[in-house]
């Protein structure tokens, strides 16, 4: 899987741990990615059920890959997120046509701006990732 080290990282978090009420805001001044800012608001989280799976694959030119975390216990709720893209990128379209409708533009790179549902997950035990190699 190709890594980019992005230096910088703009990280805002007014969230209170407890309840899974407040806000987040992410902002990775990277060349290759089509999101330069994302923010969120989340509504609060309670108790799941079972275990949270999330994959992770890259097919590249020397072989596959697939990243397996496996988080158990954790909390689950809802959010909103704004996601801002670069007009014309080829995210752009999918992104503006889609979510729950558009926000204002980010006032700094000039990035449209779509909403969308999203999770509020919490695992406070933390997790356990695999890396599978496939061929």
């Amino acid at each position: 899987m190709p890594v980019e080290f992005v230096d910088k990282i703009g990280y805002q978090r007014t969230m209170d741990d407890a309840s899974g009420v407040g806000d987040l805001s992410v902002s990775v001044p990277s060349k290759n990615s089509p999101f330069k800012t994302f923010s969120s608001s989340e509504f609060g989280y309670a108790p799941a059920t079972g275990a949270l799976d999330g994959v992770f694959w890259y097919e590249g030119g020397k072989g596959k890959a697939a990243l397996h975390f496996r988080l158990e216990p954790y909390l689950n709720g809802n959010a909103l997120s704004r996601i801002y893209t670069e007009p014309k990128s080829k995210w752009d379209r999918p992104f503006t046509d889609g979510g729950l409708g558009s926000c204002a533009s980010d006032p700094v790179s000039g990035y449209r701006c779509v909403i969308a549902p999203s999770l509020n997950l919490r695992y406070e035990e933390g997790g356990h990732g695999t890396l599978l190699l496939i061929e």
